[in-house]
């Protein structure tokens, strides 16, 4: 089953450059960051983490329910794993809405539809609370350093 997370922006036009260089800081020896055109005419891009994808893709927001409880979105950014993604896959899943809410004004973040986050240290809370607790091995994660001691995530 996958898993997806949803960043809706405010803006009339889509900040591409903004949200593939968001995109692309990811990029290193264990993440492979490959846009799907280019010529940045399409918004689809895979970040590969050891084994598994994160599958990214932008579509204007239509009128109705997204735009309800999205403060008038016009664009949708979905964020997607498949079932038996790594540890590292879902973290990284769960930064970039981190960095979207710090880097781009205006964007608000869905976990669930109920579940709506516009400011990072709230979105914090919910990550810490959603990957640091069911976690088995949590100096694992202190070692890789994708977490503090404390359970605080480092995006």
């Amino acid at each position: 089953m996958s898993y997806d997370l949803k960043v809706f922006f405010p803006h009339p036009v889509f900040p591409r450059t903004e949200w593939r260089t968001l995109l692309t800081s990811f990029q290193g020896p264990e993440c492979l960051v490959r846009f799907s055109d280019a010529n940045e005419s399409d918004n689809a891009c895979d970040l590969v983490i050891g084994e598994s994808v994160l599958a990214t893709d932008v579509w204007p927001v239509e009128p109705g329910y997204w735009q309800r409880i999205s403060s008038g979105a016009k664009w949708k950014a979905t964020l997607s794993t498949t079932m038996g993604r790594s540890f590292r896959a879902l973290w990284v899943q769960f930064a970039i809405p981190y960095h979207a809410l710090v880097l781009i004004p205006g964007v608000t973040v869905h976990a669930e539809p109920e579940q709506l986050f516009v400011d990072p240290q709230s979105w914090l809370d919910f990550c810490r609370k959603r990957l640091w607790g069911p976690l088995r091995r949590k100096e694992d994660a202190v070692e890789y350093g994708l977490f503090t001691a404390d359970g605080s995530p480092l995006f």
